[in-house]
């Protein structure tokens, strides 16, 4: 009975001290303009959120919560994101138009399909590879 009663008066004498809380973000630390647009950027077109997104209340004050920062110029909106957009889509688009032209035989598929009444869309490219590959004949 000892055992038990030494637990108890461990437990009394733990919840009767001061607890100090651990932090799990560091405010005091700085997140950069292009940081701050980069992880926007990404969390709307990865979760598929319209680009308003980023200029609503509740969305600039959680990014303010959790970065400390005050000043909401800062914070990107949906006129910076739509041309971080652009810029990308342009880009994607010259790196698979390269890509193709660079290939002499390709094989394209899209693929449909629907989930929880969402709409998707796959589009893939693949790309054969010939070489000096001869294919043995028997006689």
């Amino acid at each position: 009975m000892s055992k038990v009663e030494d637990a108890r008066k461990k437990k009394i004498e733990s919840t009767s001290s001061t607890s100090i809380q651990t932090k799990i973000y560091d405010s005091t630390k700085k997140v950069s303009k292009e940081k701050m647009n980069e992880l926007v950027f990404n969390y709307i077109i990865n979760e598929m959120r319209p680009l308003i997104t980023c200029e609503k209340r509740s969305f600039r004050e959680l990014i303010m919560g959790l970065t400390g920062i005050k000043d909401t110029s800062i914070l990107p909106n949906r006129i910076q994101i739509k041309a971080q957009l652009k810029s990308r889509y342009a880009l994607y688009v010259q790196i698979i138009t390269d890509l193709i032209q660079n290939h002499n035989y390709i094989c394209t598929t899209a693929d449909i399909w629907s989930s929880n009444n969402k709409s998707f869309m796959g589009k893939y490219i693949i790309i054969i590879f010939f070489f000096n590959y001869t294919v043995p004949t028997f006689t």
